[in-house]
């Protein structure tokens, strides 16, 4: 993991501060994760959950016992990249591990990297943030430049459906199965 300063700030689309708890990797799963719900990212949804669980859990085995103790989570947008940062209270800067066949951790930061578009750490003021973006297609974009051109194909087949069912007057609804249901509509004076 390389050390990289901050990258000019993008649109923050959530932000979190949450204590050191066991629990702490779950909440900041799921906030990352209905961000990307919310903004139509379902295919990079698990990996940034799997990213952001890596490292608020390794600022959790690092940072837990100092004082004031807490975790800052900041999803940003900036061009293209759906951006996580972890930020804790450690100044020191995460280092990849060499870690034996038998060992039981030390695996997580080379998992994110194979995993993200890219991602570093940097120095705060008061500790570090760690940090990765993935690559994305925001949909919202892509339906907002369809409409520029004109619409597209469903856009134009959702209007004309409304259009006609505004324009239709439903009197006597069929009956189901070949029996009458008895539901009559009549016409308002």
């Amino acid at each position: 993991m390389s050390v990289s300063y901050p990258r000019p700030a993008g649109v923050t689309l959530a932000e979190m501060r949450l204590p050191l708890t066991a629990s702490s990797p779950k909440i900041a799963r799921d906030l990352v994760a209905m961000t990307a719900q919310a903004w139509g990212l379902a295919d990079l949804e698990y990996v940034a959950k799997l990213a952001t669980s890596e490292l608020v859990t390794n600022a959790f085995r690092y940072c837990t016992g100092m004082r004031g103790s807490t975790v800052l989570i900041v999803v940003t947008r900036a061009d293209d990249l759906f951006r996580v940062e972890v930020h804790d209270g450690s100044k020191e800067l995460p280092h990849k591990k060499s870690p034996t066949p038998t060992d039981t951790s030390g695996r997580g930061l080379s998992l994110v990297e194979e995993m993200v578009s890219l991602c570093g750490a940097y120095p705060t003021p008061f500790g570090k943030a760690v940090w990765f973006e993935i690559t994305a297609q925001w949909p919202l974009d892509l339906a907002k430049s369809r409409k520029a051109k004109g619409g597209d194909a469903n856009e134009a087949q959702r209007r004309n459906l409304l259009a006609g069912l505004r324009s239709s007057s439903v009197r006597n609804p069929p009956s189901i199965s070949g029996q009458d249901t008895g539901i009559r509509s009549s016409p308002v004076p």
